[in-house]
């Protein structure tokens, strides 16, 4: 939960600014979380910060990136499948919309390029003893600015393709605690009927169909943060330091923060509405930029319970903790949480013989009425009326034409 490292912070103004220009910028250091945490600074503070960090030649991204706490001081000993190996091996230092995030089996492609190595651990087993554990020291006393009064971490349970931004669920854990993050997988597989649809009837996307500018996989939380990066270039002519972008959209500089901050109430919405009767007509709403899910995907569905780290009445896993004061530190636990996971059939609920059976149906159930009865109400109403009447207008003009001939028959005939 903290984004800045009073540490580092402290390191870099003695090294690159003067004590006068250390205490000047100090009060200003908050503002570069503009995109993150709820700052409220004037377009002059912002000039003033820009200004400062311009004259030592740094921009906002690469100030920032000195400045946030980093992984190898937090994470302090990993395990996983039961064995204990060096944290650094497996989880990686990420851009996010929150900053910067410790993630583990990211392995997302954004523009073409790799942001991290993909490590390609996977797990049969479930338990936690099999899963993955982590041991953090939240550094309570390396707090400079975080949006909570207290110490901790925000959780991030996602596909490992998923840009996370900063409205995506997460779990909030505090100081102290021991965390067990249980997970369900949920798969979700199209029925061959569902692609004769169209995509505003079916309301998701097939394999292949919808593609991306700046990320490689399409997932409708990289579709929703491609496309508010996309509206933040056409509003303010940039994007934030850390929102994905292409290549040649421009970053954003302290210059433009308060565009940004008048905007990000707009761009961050999910959902538009296409109608002054959205209250009352649900296909009124539609998603921006037509971002719909896949028909087909893997959900991960998490549980959360917390607990008091506590080792004085414990004797497991010793080598886990040896050499470690705990004090203000968390160990978490994620694994899957049973041995099956959820299978789900995405499938045309009504197509039109669904329709004729449920008419029917409903129907025969309460007025004894059937299809059969249905032709024969038309028969008796309409087809053997019809049919009377021709007949009788048939008969009508054969007893007329016999009339007739008869009288020409009878007449006398003139020699």
């Amino acid at each position: 939960m903290n984004r800045i490292s009073k540490t580092k912070l402290n390191d870099l103004l003695i090294k690159d600014f003067s004590a006068e220009s250390a205490n000047l910028i100090r009060p200003f250091i908050p503002y570069l979380l503009y995109g993150s945490l709820p700052v409220n600074a004037t377009s002059a503070s912002y000039r003033y910060l820009h200004t400062i960090l311009s004259s030592r030649n740094y921009t906002h991204k690469e100030f920032l990136q000195k400045i946030s706490p980093d992984c190898e001081s937090q994470l302090l000993r990993c395990k996983i499948h039961g064995q204990i190996q060096p944290c650094n091996a497996l989880f990686r230092r990420v851009e996010t919309q929150n900053g910067f995030c410790c993630a583990f089996n990211f392995d997302d492609v954004i523009n073409g390029n790799q942001t991290a190595e993909e490590l390609n651990i996977h797990n049969n087993r479930f338990g936690y003893k099999w899963g993955l554990t982590v041991l953090l020291d939240p550094q309570v006393e390396d707090y400079y600015a975080s949006r909570n009064k207290f110490a901790g971490y925000q959780i991030y349970a996602r596909s490992a393709t998923d840009f996370i931004s900063i409205n995506q669920p997460n779990e909030m854990v505090f100081a102290g605690s021991e965390i067990h993050v249980h997970i369900t997988p949920g798969l979700t597989q199209a029925a061959a009927a569902v692609k004769w649809h169209d995509l505003h009837l079916r309301r998701c996307y097939l394999p292949k169909e919808r593609k991306l500018l700046i990320f490689d996989v399409y997932s409708q939380q990289n579709c929703f943060a491609e496309c508010r990066s996309r509206r933040m270039v056409k509003i303010c002519g940039c994007v934030p330091p850390l929102w994905p972008r292409a290549h040649n959209w421009t970053v954003c500089t302290l210059l433009q923060a308060s565009c940004v901050m008048s905007q990000i109430d707009t761009v961050m919405r999910t959902i538009h509405h296409s109608g002054k009767d959205f209250k009352l007509n649900p296909k009124a709403e539609r998603y921006i930029c037509k971002c719909y899910p896949k028909c087909e995907f893997l959900m991960y569905k998490t549980d959360f319970d917390a607990a008091t780290l506590d080792r004085n009445y414990s004797i497991n896993a010793p080598d886990f903790y040896r050499g470690i004061k705990l004090k203000n530190h968390l160990v978490v636990h994620a694994f899957y949480a049973d041995m099956c996971n959820d299978y789900m059939r995405l499938d045309v609920h009504y197509q039109l013989l669904n329709y004729f059976g449920l008419f029917g149906g409903i129907t025969g159930l309460y007025m004894g009425y059937s299809f059969i009865s249905g032709f024969e109400i038309v028969f008796f109403l309409i087809v053997l009326p019809l049919g009377n009447l021709l007949t009788r207008i048939s008969k009508r003009r054969q007893a007329t034409t016999k009339q007739t001939e008869l009288k020409k028959s009878q007449l006398p005939m003139r020699k």
